[in-house]
């Protein structure tokens, strides 16, 4: 309490004070990208404390009510406004959501909806991508979601060589049209392939596939624009861009976004400013798409928005890594046997305050603008919000805690929002900047964000099942905190009828949720009676086993008398 009184008289008195040890300005004239989205990948959201996929059998088996909350926290709290999500072409892993198509038949140009594995795809749109759509819009915010098509793996075809790459164009058109047609949710952009650099695809195939898909999205009326090439480098996206820039005026005509990914150390200035000028020559937006965390990811953020100019910026993934050490969330669950698990609820990972400081406060349609340190362990960060006013986020590289003089803000009232390794974020003060000028504190290897959204802290906790559902009678799940919405695609999958009439879907289609209690989880009806499937099993595994003893006891007996 001290040091955050102490910090706050000084963000207060400290304007031309000689005492400042680093300084930085802002220059408003120097204007950057319009920021468009901090997002991040949902694809690995069903991990949970090292069950994966393959030992649940389903699509993820996160109740209703903690998705709910889940996406909440990650909408409000984090202040996330995108999601990606992979399309997966090639069907080679169980654990791997996305599509998983064999090929439907001869005929590219003949679609057989029914070969397709949409089990995978729907639950993914309905559940977490139209959901956070309407978390984001009831904010008056723009909403962004990238759709990426995986072809790391063999197809589970042939593409005909009358006709290359329309089985590509088939199956990827069919999955844009059934996400509009059902879901109302159409991506902002479509990558069309993966890390092309590490072999995922053969360029020339990948040619036909995307001026075939071209062609289609064309013949259909999907407005979808592409990006490309989402290297695993950034300093190898020219060497797969330029070519097909050569090959497809059509293709070109789509073309909005360069995208890269962060990998081998490739977020820094010598690699990402090339990108961000070839991508202006071509008129094009950069987006970075996937980078898991560094060593130094805050560092990372603020070199990549400044030096390649990028709109999207991704924190790969929601979901990913052992609930213990989550870098971003982690889904916990304990005892239970898959699909039927006892969920405890989420936690924030330890890079989640990060994130925080970058993704809660550069909002949708912020401007960049011009930031120069005249310190070099610190690097700044700065955008202009509609208002006129600004966010500012400072991250030290000193082993010591730093008082930083900012000249340049415009007027308003900001606060203070500092972190560091071992320190949650916290408001440190708040005060008014009339004359340009203010000076705050960044922690020892911290980041501090100057902020008008003086709301955002303290973050609340997150919540358990238990706080999250009233008190249940009989410790029976109330029929409305079950999902019930279900795709086309689950019909036939072993659906059973409660003896009160209601339709219970199979297991693994919905988990059940986890009650305050240690009692065992009842998945299904209100009623609490156990689906004729099971009990049918149940009973005749009892019978059976009945039986069995009875026969044995019946020997026994036979043998004594003999005796």
């Amino acid at each position: 309490m001290r040091r955050c009184l102490v910090v706050a008289t000084a963000t207060l008195i400290f304007a031309s004070s000689s005492s400042a040890v680093a300084q930085v300005a802002i220059d408003r004239t120097v204007r950057g990208q319009t920021w468009t989205s901090f997002q991040s990948t949902i694809n690995l959201l069903h991990i949970v404390e090292g069950v994966g996929l393959a030992d649940i059998g389903d699509i993820h088996p996160v109740p209703r009510i903690l998705r709910e909350a889940f996406l909440d926290d990650v909408v409000q709290q984090l202040g996330m406004t995108g999601l990606s999500m992979t399309l997966f072409l090639s069907g080679g892993s169980g654990a791997e959501p996305g599509i998983e198509p064999v090929n439907d038949n001869a005929d590219p140009f003949v679609l057989d909806d029914s070969q397709i594995k949409w089990f995978a795809f729907d639950p993914y749109v309905r559940d977490v991508v139209v959901p956070m759509k309407s978390r984001v819009e009831a904010r008056g915010e723009p909403f962004w979601f990238r759709m990426v098509v995986s072809t790391a793996r063999t197809f589970h075809w042939r593409e005909p060589a009358s006709a290359p790459g329309e089985e590509y164009a088939e199956i990827v058109s069919a999955a844009l049209l059934r996400m509009r047609d059902r879901f109302g949710v159409v991506p902002n952009v479509l990558s069309f392939t993966n890390e092309p650099n590490n072999g995922t695809v053969d360029p020339d195939a990948l040619g036909f596939a995307i001026r075939a898909l071209e062609r289609r999205l064309r013949r259909v009326g999907l407005d979808v624009p592409f990006g490309y090439p989402d290297t695993s480098e950034a300093s190898l996206a020219p060497r797969f861009y330029e070519p097909l820039a050569r090959t497809s005026s059509a293709v070109m005509d789509r073309m909005r976004f360069l995208g890269f990914h962060g990998y081998n150390g490739s977020i820094n200035g010598s690699q990402l400013r090339p990108l961000r000028d070839l991508a202006l020559r071509d008129g094009l937006q950069t987006m970075q798409t996937e980078w898991w965390f560094s060593r130094d990811h805050r560092r990372d953020i603020i070199t990549c928005l400044n030096e390649s100019n990028a709109v999207v910026y991704e924190a790969f993934a929601l979901g990913m890594g052992p609930a213990a050490r989550p870098k971003l969330y982690g889904l916990t669950a304990s005892g239970g046997t898959p699909p039927i698990l006892r969920y405890q609820g989420f936690v924030r990972g330890a890079n989640w305050h990060d994130i925080f400081h970058f993704a809660r406060f550069i909002r949708p349609g912020d401007v960049r603008v011009g930031t120069a340190s005249a310190d070099a362990r610190i690097y700044a960060l700065a955008f202009e919000k509609p208002d006129g006013r600004n966010v500012l986020v400072l991250k030290s590289d000193a082993t010591t805690d730093l008082t930083v003089a900012i000249s340049g803000l415009a007027s308003g009232r900001y606060g203070a929002i500092a972190s560091d390794t071992s320190r949650k974020a916290q408001l440190l003060g708040t005060f008014d900047v009339t004359n340009g000028t203010a000076a705050v504190v960044v922690w020892r290897n911290g980041i501090t964000t100057v902020t008008t959204d003086l709301g955002a802290v303290p973050v609340p906790p997150v919540p358990t099942i238990a706080s999250l559902i009233p008190a249940l009678d009989g410790g029976v799940v109330d029929q409305g905190e079950v999902d019930s919405g279900r795709s086309e695609s689950d019909a036939g999958r072993g659906d059973a009828r409660c003896d009160c009439g209601t339709v219970r879907p199979a297991p693994g289609v919905e988990a059940g949720i986890q009650l305050a209690s240690d009692k065992e989880l009842r998945e299904g009806c209100a009623c609490g009676v156990q689906s004729p499937k099971h009990t049918s099993l149940f009973v005749l595994f009892i019978l059976a086993f009945g039986l069995a003893r009875r026969s044995e006891s019946r020997k026994r007996r036979s043998h004594a008398d003999s005796c």
